[in-house]
This record gives structure tokens, C-alpha cells and sequence, in this order.
């Protein structure tokens, strides 16, 4: 299971319907290319995505 802190919604990989979180990301792109499960359950801080120049 992976959960972003204080998203309560589903699907929040790719900012589907959450802002993009590179946590997530990176969980499910891990899982998506070869298949690894994280650990243990994780959960992401909600973080602002980064500030457009």
C-alpha cells in the first residue's frame, strides 16, 4: 500500500487527480518496470509540487 498523507482520494500516481508527489511516483514506477513491491506499506508527504520559473 502506498498513501499520500492528507490526499483522501485514489489515484494520485502521475497527479491523476492529486498534484504530482515524486514519492508515489516512485513507488509505482518501481512496481510498474520490474515488478518491486515496496517493503512495507508507505506513506508519502504531501509536498507542494515544485514552483513553475
Amino acid at each position: 500500500m502506498v498513501t499520500l498523507r492528507g490526499a483522501f482520494r485514489h489515484t494520485v500516481y502521475g497527479g491523476l487527480f492529486a498534484p504530482r508527489n515524486a514519492c508515489v511516483d516512485a513507488a509505482v514506477n518501481r512496481y510498474l518496470t520490474d515488478g518491486t513491491l515496496p517493503v512495507r506499506d508507505t506513506t508519502c508527504p504531501n509536498t507542494p509540487p515544485p514552483a513553475k520559473p
